[in-house]
């Protein structure tokens, strides 16, 4: 199986999942797929997996991916055509399409429903993942349909887009969190938040470079995790510096992100 030119990005992670026509298609096979076991689509031990006919994911939320997984033929019919092009695959279950975008500030994953409660769409980001491309499932492939890039797009212009659709709870200000929820929160729960790979101890893998060549790791976390160094960059900081070195943001941006991983 190879990736697919648009996915050959070195900020996207990869998972393994299990083999077609199994319980496991669509499923993880490794613990800690969200933080330690998922890789880039080079590494030796992935290429292995998918060389021998094993599905793969696709790690959402890494690398601002955000992938828009339709569940309803007439919403996926009216609201693509609203969203950008973008590099779109069909899925092999009801063939429903997956639009893959870059967002400018990921966000945890969440459905978008009817006033019935019944899933329209999964906006599928941090905490989620999607089977890639050229996997099987029940004797059909995860086909592409589009072969556009992945586009950018803002959360604003998706909120725009699905208006009252869009369900996402708003972040509480810094005020209204509980102060000792704030002072537990470290440079270690934002790493393992942001799906960093720790190689030991502090030592972890830069989660906005990723391996520097001839390393093997290039950030480190303070003992009592309130601060952190990127080797490879040189930049510094603590838990707020940490999302903007991420996320490329600015403070307020940060800030929203920070009440996210608290209210997780």
């Amino acid at each position: 199986m190879k990736i697919p030119k648009q996915l050959q990005l070195n900020k996207l992670d990869f998972l393994k999942l299990g083999k077609p026509d199994t319980d496991w298609a669509k499923r993880p096979i490794e613990k800690e797929w969200s933080s330690n076991k998922n890789y880039k689509f080079n590494h030796p031990l992935f290429q292995i997996h998918i060389d021998k006919g094993n599905n793969y994911g696709l790690l959402c939320g890494r690398g601002n991916l955000l992938v828009i997984d339709f569940d309803d033929v007439i919403f996926q019919n009216v609201f693509s055509k609203l969203l950008p092009k973008t590099f779109t695959v069909k899925s092999a279950g009801k063939g429903y399409y997956h639009l893959y975008f870059f967002v400018d500030i990921p966000f945890r994953k969440f459905p978008i429903r009817n006033s019935k409660g019944r899933t329209l769409a999964d906006l599928q980001c941090l905490g989620g993942q999607v089977v890639g491309p050229g996997c099987c499932n029940k004797n059909r492939k995860y086909e592409i349909v589009n072969q556009s890039s992945i586009a950018w797009i803002t959360v604003e212009n998706l909120k725009k887009v699905f208006g009252n659709y869009w369900q996402e709870l708003k972040p509480s200000s810094v005020q209204n969190l509980k102060s000792r929820r704030v002072r537990e929160l470290n440079v270690f729960d934002v790493m393992q938040y942001l799906g960093a790979t720790r190689v030991s101890g502090n030592n972890f893998i830069d989660p906005k470079f990723g391996i520097t060549k001839g390393n093997k790791y290039n950030f480190s976390v303070t003992p009592d995790g309130g601060g952190w160094t990127s080797h490879h960059s040189g930049k510094t900081g603590n838990v707020f510096e940490l999302l903007k070195y991420f996320y490329d943001c600015d403070f307020g941006q940060a800030l929203k992100i920070f009440n996210e991983i608290v209210k997780k």
